[in-house]
């Protein structure tokens, strides 16, 4: 006797700008019931990316302490604690307990002479190494599936659900944020470039504008930096304090309409699954970023060795506040206003 296992198999990429519309009579198998998770999917994604951006949102604190191993060795370790993300991809990313990994032992397994490359400082002996968190899934929870007789063991049960998970690495190399960075470089021209007075004159809203576009000049693709003039800020904008909202909503609408595309994510994957090689997440991750930077470790070497103190630099890790911590931030700045 035989058994045939009656599902059908999926043809094609699943499209997350399509759900299902079912009619009386349609049969519905893993094509569609695929189809309607990767909608889904995709749209929490889409909110979390475009409208919330990406960073950690919990914990995931970052140390380097220095342990004794069983020699009695100094070793430099790094701890991160549990907590959650948002991916670049708009992910949600939870470490559900404290990880740790052996710093000393993985500068000890990296080359010399890349190593050597890396170095930084004068004289030249600290080194950066770059802690990201990354989405995965992982296929789990078995369960016999039917099929010819005289199979081998791995051929009886097949995966039946699929879990999320993290990948947590060290790096030589920091990750691609370059949406993160050229909107934190805009806020802060902008910020040095108002200056508010309780006086009448200003420039019109259209000169501001086009102040602001004389100003930037973003790169060229795949990452393009957003830079601003030799002179920037070019022009030092006085406004009077009763139509600054107008002017800001002038610069945000640029940003809005005309420089945040050239950084617009559109991924097609939600990222590197259990088992992939290492070139595969590779093409994956240069298309579409999926990793957040947790901290800048500045290691000091002697040798392939930390040497001291490892400083932890956070300063350009992305992270988001939720709105509670904004409203009662709003609310007590207001209860201080003159």
């Amino acid at each position: 006797m035989t058994f045939t296992q009656m599902a059908s198999q999926q043809t094609k990429k699943a499209d997350p700008a399509k759900h299902v519309n079912f009619t009386q009579g349609m049969i519905l198998g893993v094509d569609e019931f695929v189809q309607e998770f990767t909608y889904l999917s995709g749209r929490d994604q889409w909110i979390n990316r475009d409208l919330m951006g990406y960073g950690t949102v919990s914990g995931l604190s970052v140390n380097a302490p220095v342990k004794k191993n069983k020699d009695n060795i100094d070793e430099t370790w790094v701890e991160v604690s549990a907590g959650s993300a948002v991916s670049p991809r708009g992910l949600m990313i939870r470490v559900p307990r404290a990880q740790c990994a052996n710093l000393t032992d993985w500068l000890a397994k990296q080359d010399e002479n890349t190593l050597n490359e890396k170095l930084e400082g004068s004289p030249s002996n600290t080194l950066p190494v770059y802690v990201t968190l990354a989405y995965t899934d992982c296929l789990t929870d078995d369960v016999p599936i039917p099929g010819e007789p005289c199979r081998s063991e791995d051929e009886l049960e097949a995966p039946s659900r699929l879990k999320d998970g993290f990948v947590l690495e060290l790096s030589l190399d920091p990750p691609a944020q370059c949406e993160e960075d050229a909107l934190r470089k805009y806020v802060q021209w902008l910020a040095d470039s108002i200056h508010l007075t309780a006086d009448a004159s200003a420039p019109d809203v259209e000169s501001f504008r086009r102040a602001i576009r004389d100003a930037v000049h973003i790169a060229s693709p795949p990452c393009p930096a957003l830079e601003f003039g030799i002179s920037s800020p070019p022009t030092n904008f006085t406004i009077n304090v009763g139509e600054l909202s107008t002017y800001l909503r002038a610069a945000f609408l640029l940003w809005v309409t005309e420089f945040r595309p050239y950084w617009k994510i559109e991924p097609n994957e939600p990222g590197p699954g259990c088992g992939e090689t290492a070139s595969a997440s590779q093409a994956s991750e240069e298309t579409v970023p999926n990793k957040v930077l947790l901290a800048r470790l500045e290691v000091p070497m002697t040798g392939n060795e930390p040497g001291g103190e490892v400083t932890i630099n956070e300063d350009n890790r992305p992270y988001l506040l939720h709105l509670r911590m904004l409203q009662e931030w709003m609310l007590c700045r207001e209860g201080k206003q003159d």
